[in-house]
């Protein structure tokens, strides 16, 4: 009984034979594991009463877009009868739904985030928004550019396929930015607990080398106690600067002379090279070091040493 209740409040249809050149909207809210939809007749635009139209939640599954379908279809519209709107927001959720009501045969309209919001503001201030607020009035902005020709903020054409690439170029921005702010955190740590770093990794303390020593060993008497073994295998081999096989002792003085504020400094409220490094090391490696082209394989790299020997020969 609720069911029926709810469709004849969204419709006015009664469940009889639906009037000649009547429209349903639709306005679909988008969020990342519900939408909120709210349809509302024509009828019920012309007499005010579609502010307080119900709405209907799906979740974000396929079960939920089937629900959807099936939904619209009983309320007894045909699919000609029915306009959808939705807002391209939410990190690019309303794609999915609106693929599935176009193959499903609904015409789904784009609108502009600036106008729903400008809208809102006209209608509520600048209180509290709402879900269903926001599918109602996705659903009013259909109206009004059918009746009274307002088609401001209604996309002439879906959204480009790039204004995905712009959201992954964006997110990589603010990966580089939280990068570079974890590095100066580390470079402030290292300038305390072992200020003479620097001297050694003259470049900068937060490289690969200087990570991977941190890594293997958090304190500055650790380091002055490692055999030079584990200090070449750790900064030359695993840190890849060769450069720097010669100099490894004079990194071990440097260590057992340190003047690195440690004395009274209680680990629990003070942070060690180890779990220091550990927290930065994720987020220092390069956001397009996938991108980069694959390293040869070990095959082609010898394929590529007969080849150039033959050459010479």
């Amino acid at each position: 009984m609720g069911a029926r209740s709810t469709t004849a409040a969204l419709t006015e249809t009664r469940g009889g034979p639906l009037p000649a050149g009547h429209q349903l909207y639709v306005g679909v809210d988008v969020g990342r594991r519900q939408r909120v939809v709210a349809a509302i007749a024509k009828d019920r635009m012309e007499n005010g009463s579609w502010e307080r139209a119900g709405v209907h939640r799906i979740p974000t599954t396929s079960r939920g877009f089937r629900e959807l379908t099936e939904w619209l279809t009983s309320l007894g519209w045909r699919q000609d009868q029915v306009t959808v709107a939705c807002e391209p927001t939410g990190g690019w959720y309303a794609r999915t739904v609106a693929a599935w009501l176009e193959r499903h045969g609904y015409e789904v309209s784009w609108l502009q985030n600036s106008a729903l919001h400008e809208r809102r503001e006209l209608l509520i201030g600048k209180q509290t928004k709402t879900d269903a607020l926001d599918a109602r009035l996705l659903a009013r902005l259909l109206y009004e550019r059918e009746c009274f020709g307002l088609r401001r903020g209604f996309l002439h054409q879906p959204p480009r396929t790039t204004d995905a690439l712009r959201v992954l170029v964006r997110n990589r921005h603010r990966l580089v930015e939280q990068r570079t702010r974890y590095r100066l955190q580390l470079t402030a740590i290292v300038d305390v607990l072992f200020p003479e770093l620097k001297d050694f990794f003259t470049t900068s303390v937060t490289g690969r080398a200087a990570r991977r020593l941190m890594e293997a060993y958090s304190t500055p008497e650790q380091i002055w106690a490692a055999p030079l073994a584990d200090l070449h295998r750790v900064v030359v081999l695993e840190g890849r600067d060769h450069r720097k096989a010669a100099l490894l002792r004079d990194l071990q003085m440097a260590a057992y002379d340190s003047a690195g504020l440690v004395d009274g400094i209680s680990p629990s409220s003070t942070p060690r090279f180890g779990s220091s490094v550990s927290y930065v090391s994720s987020t220092t490696r390069s956001p397009t070091s996938s991108w980069r082209s694959p390293k040869p394989s070990r095959s082609g790299r010898q394929r590529s040493a007969r080849s150039c020997r033959v050459s010479r020969g």
